[in-house]
């Protein structure tokens, strides 16, 4: 056994640091950076050790966006705001434009990290009025986008998330990969209708339909955004459609459309309609006095005459 006394350490802490850093560097230099950087990175058992590697590897490897991120968020983990925001300082005066246009973005992190922490609204109209800029230096970076629109839909600003959804559904289009564009127009839609942006929405449902001409909900959908911009009769145009394109539910929507042009004031292009398919709606008593009451609210008096004699006899037998 060997007689150390305890008051006096074989070894002082920042020795330790350095021995560390040290043998890191060696590391460095005699293999491939990207690999000892990865083990590096996935160290949480001491996160000053872990800091001071990578301040160190940053000075000679200062391309690598990965590590200023890194350094930020171990930075943010231990509270270290302060130099948190000097690296982002530091990093808005690099020479490099593509490195200090993403200085943008760690400013985004930080600032969202503090507006977790306290909750503070200064922190949050700060993130609002990043997105532009973000959206800007990110314009082509699908991956990075994606992300965005995640992180303003979870501080809750729809209108935000919008604008990265939008960009996506751009870029897909563009590569004419459809299945991506799909999705992220019917995120822009979502988005959109969340905040009343109904021109958006209208927008981004006649795309999802020039990509898949079949679906009946697109459609409906697009009727229901006209009906919210005050557009009778694009809706009914739109409900016409569905009517030719469904046949099983032709009368539904044939009568959709009737209401639709009477919710619009659109009285005698309803009773006009109405006329053109007597056949095919009247099927019962209900049906009946639907267009009666039509005919007769819009002064429509010989139609309603020609209803009564067609049908008058039979109306008590109709259920």
């Amino acid at each position: 056994m060997y007689n150390v006394p305890k008051s006096e350490p074989v070894i002082l802490y920042r020795e330790i640091v350095a021995l560390f850093v040290i043998f890191i560097i060696i590391l460095y230099l005699l293999y491939p950076a990207d690999k000892i950087l990865e083990l590096v990175q996935k160290e949480e058992s001491n996160i000053d050790l872990t800091i001071t590697y990578l301040e160190k590897i940053q000075k000679t490897n200062p391309a690598d966006i990965s590590i200023w991120e890194r350094l930020l968020e171990l930075y943010i983990r231990k509270g270290d705001y302060n130099k948190a925001n000097d690296l982002i300082e530091k990093m808005g005066n690099y020479p490099k434009e593509d490195i200090s246009s993403k200085a943008v973005l760690l400013r985004f992190i930080l600032n969202k990290n503090l507006y977790y922490a306290t909750n503070n609204q200064k922190y949050r109209l700060i993130l609002s009025n990043m997105a532009e800029n973000l959206l800007e230096g990110f314009k082509d970076d699908k991956i990075r986008l994606a992300e965005l629109y995640k992180d303003y839909l979870s501080l809750a600003m729809p209108d935000k998330a919008l604008f990265f959804a939008k960009e996506l559904a751009i870029l897909y289009l563009k590569e004419k990969d459809f299945k991506n564009a799909k999705i992220w127009l019917e995120n822009v839609y979502k988005q959109a209708l969340a905040t009343s942006n109904f021109d958006e929405a209208l927008k981004a449902l006649k795309a999802l339909i020039s990509i898949e001409p079949t679906n009946i909900t697109y459609y409906e959908n697009l009727a229901k955004i006209y009906i919210a911009k005050k557009e009778y009769k694009e809706a009914s145009n739109i409900y016409l459609q569905l009517a030719e394109k469904d046949i099983t539910k032709r009368k539904i929507y044939i009568i959709k459309a009737i209401k639709t042009l009477q919710s619009g004031n659109m009285l005698s292009d309803a009773a006009e309609l109405a006329k053109r398919n007597e056949k095919l709606l009247i099927h019962n008593k209900a049906d009946f006095e639907f267009l009666m009451k039509l005919y007769i609210a819009t002064g429509k008096l010989e139609y309603a005459k020609e209803l009564a004699i067609m049908y008058g006899k039979s109306v008590g037998a109709l259920k």
